[in-house]
Protein backbone atom coordinates (compact mmCIF):
# COMPACT_ATOMS: atom_id res chain seq x y z
CA UNK A 1 0.00 0.00 0.00
CA UNK A 2 1.62 3.35 -0.92
CA UNK A 3 1.60 6.38 1.47
CA UNK A 4 -1.65 7.96 -0.31
CA UNK A 5 -4.03 4.63 -0.16
CA UNK A 6 -6.66 4.51 1.78
CA UNK A 7 -7.85 1.25 2.91
CA UNK A 8 -11.13 -0.19 1.65
CA UNK A 9 -13.93 -0.38 4.45
CA UNK A 10 -13.98 -4.18 5.86
CA UNK A 11 -17.35 -6.31 4.72
CA UNK A 12 -18.92 -7.68 7.73
CA UNK A 13 -19.33 -11.47 7.62
CA UNK A 14 -22.50 -13.06 6.39
CA UNK A 15 -24.02 -14.09 3.49
CA UNK A 16 -25.64 -11.59 0.99
CA UNK A 17 -27.64 -11.76 -2.30
CA UNK A 18 -28.59 -8.84 -4.53
CA UNK A 19 -29.57 -8.94 -8.38
CA UNK A 20 -27.35 -7.54 -11.20
CA UNK A 21 -28.94 -5.47 -13.67
CA UNK A 22 -27.42 -6.61 -17.28
CA UNK A 23 -27.99 -4.09 -19.76
CA UNK A 24 -28.31 -7.03 -22.52
CA UNK A 25 -30.24 -9.51 -21.25
CA UNK A 26 -32.26 -10.81 -18.10
CA UNK A 27 -31.00 -9.50 -14.48
CA UNK A 28 -28.45 -12.29 -12.30
CA UNK A 29 -29.38 -12.98 -9.16
CA UNK A 30 -26.06 -13.09 -6.90
CA UNK A 31 -24.85 -14.47 -3.61
CA UNK A 32 -21.73 -13.56 -1.75
CA UNK A 33 -20.79 -15.39 1.35
CA UNK A 34 -17.83 -13.52 3.29
CA UNK A 35 -16.01 -15.28 6.17
CA UNK A 36 -13.03 -13.71 8.49
CA UNK A 37 -13.36 -10.59 5.96
CA UNK A 38 -12.78 -12.54 3.08
CA UNK A 39 -14.26 -13.69 -0.21
CA UNK A 40 -15.73 -17.32 0.69
CA UNK A 41 -18.03 -17.98 -1.48
CA UNK A 42 -19.26 -15.94 -4.72
CA UNK A 43 -22.15 -17.41 -6.94
CA UNK A 44 -23.75 -15.31 -9.77
CA UNK A 45 -27.08 -17.04 -11.21
CA UNK A 46 -26.03 -21.12 -11.29
CA UNK A 47 -22.07 -20.52 -11.79
CA UNK A 48 -20.01 -20.22 -8.81
CA UNK A 49 -16.75 -19.39 -8.87
CA UNK A 50 -13.56 -21.60 -8.74
CA UNK A 51 -12.25 -21.40 -5.00
CA UNK A 52 -8.14 -20.85 -6.94
CA UNK A 53 -9.67 -17.47 -8.38
CA UNK A 54 -11.51 -15.83 -5.29
CA UNK A 55 -8.79 -13.91 -4.18
CA UNK A 56 -8.00 -12.62 -7.62
CA UNK A 57 -12.26 -11.37 -7.46
CA UNK A 58 -12.47 -10.04 -3.89
CA UNK A 59 -11.63 -6.46 -4.42
CA UNK A 60 -14.29 -6.43 -7.41
CA UNK A 61 -17.15 -8.19 -5.81
CA UNK A 62 -16.47 -5.90 -2.38
CA UNK A 63 -16.47 -2.95 -4.37
CA UNK A 64 -19.86 -4.01 -6.21
CA UNK A 65 -21.48 -5.16 -2.84
CA UNK A 66 -20.42 -1.73 -1.18
CA UNK A 67 -22.60 -0.15 -4.12
CA UNK A 68 -25.44 -2.14 -3.99
CA UNK A 69 -25.71 -2.05 -0.24
CA UNK A 70 -25.11 2.07 -0.50
CA UNK A 71 -28.19 1.94 -3.06
CA UNK A 72 -30.09 -0.21 -0.64
CA UNK A 73 -30.18 -3.65 -2.82
CA UNK A 74 -28.72 -5.73 -0.52
CA UNK A 75 -30.05 -8.18 1.55
CA UNK A 76 -28.26 -9.92 4.80
CA UNK A 77 -29.35 -13.58 4.39
CA UNK A 78 -27.89 -14.58 8.05
CA UNK A 79 -25.40 -13.87 10.00
CA UNK A 80 -23.93 -16.43 11.08
CA UNK A 81 -23.54 -19.56 9.61
CA UNK A 82 -20.36 -22.53 10.98
CA UNK A 83 -17.84 -23.92 8.56
CA UNK A 84 -17.55 -27.84 8.58
CA UNK A 85 -14.12 -28.13 9.78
Amino acid sequence: MTQYATPSPRVPDGTYTFTRVNVYGPSTPVTVVVHDGSLFAYVTGTISCPAHLLAEQQEGVFAELRKEARYGMVKRVREEWEVAA
